[in-house]
């Protein structure tokens, strides 16, 4: 897949299911990988569901952020990164755990967060 052959439909339909800060990420993520369309719906679903799965499980000094504070933060930090890494797994849902332990371990690492 190119990025010409995404067709503006197709980028109306990333730049609305991700951040704009990502879309660059995301193209390149589906330029690289040339996934089929259920793995790309499917990742982007997957990156929602994990970013859900780990504000339920957030460690303590995240406990203050509402839910929708988290899934903002983690959107906006590293939306580009899960999607590659959802694309990489073929956006199986049985392996959701392992993305929203990388969330949790992005937040832990993030040196911005935790100074």
């Amino acid at each position: 897949m190119t990025v010409a052959a995404i067709g503006s439909l197709n980028f109306s339909i990333i730049e609305m299911r991700c951040p704009e800060s990502h879309i660059d990420a995301v193209i390149n993520t589906l330029n690289d990988a040339d996934p089929t369309p259920a793995v790309i719906n499917n990742a982007f679903s997957m990156v929602a569901t994990a970013s859900t799965v780990a504000w339920v499980m957030r460690r303590a000094d995240n406990q203050a952020l509402t839910y929708h504070q988290f899934r903002d933060l983690v959107r906006a930090r590293y939306f580009g990164d899960l999607f590659r890494h959802a694309i990489s797994i073929g956006a199986d849902f049985d392996q959701i755990g392992d993305l929203a332990e990388r969330i949790t371990a992005a937040l832990a690492e993030d040196p911005q967060l935790n100074s």
